[in-house]
């Protein structure tokens, strides 16, 4: 099993600027505030494939009637999980595919999620 890691790579900015004017007995304050904030989201799981050993219906494997003399249900599972090891038999596959850009379609990349957001006032 491989283990790939996910992560994120977080930026935040704050820009704000205030002021305060006084005339007299009167005062007045005013200024803006920027915010942003950007999350670059990445994920690599599922990209390397995973294969299982192991017997499925569409596999051949050993019966009751092939061993001379009675074979009890557990010894012939332990006899066809023996099957699928040293035959090399593949019982399952998977593998996550991802859109690696708007114009390749999916490929076994690392999963990519950019999120920006801003508020101003």
């Amino acid at each position: 099993m491989t283990f790939l890691k996910p992560g994120r790579f977080t930026r935040y900015s704050n820009y704000q600027d205030n002021a305060e004017w006084n005339f007299r007995s009167h005062s007045i304050r005013f200024g803006g505030q920027l915010q942003f904030q950007d999350v670059d989201a990445y994920n690599e799981a599922g990209i390397v494939p995973t294969f299982n050993l192991g017997i499925n219906p569409n596999t051949p494997q050993f019966l009751a009637a092939n061993f001379t003399g009675g074979i009890s249900q557990a010894q012939l599972g332990v006899a066809n999980g023996l099957l699928a090891l040293l035959g090399g038999i593949v019982s399952s596959g998977s593998a996550s595919f991802n859109v690696e850009s708007k114009t390749t379609g999916f490929k076994p990349v690392q999963r990519f999620q950019d999120f920006s957001y801003g508020n101003h006032s």
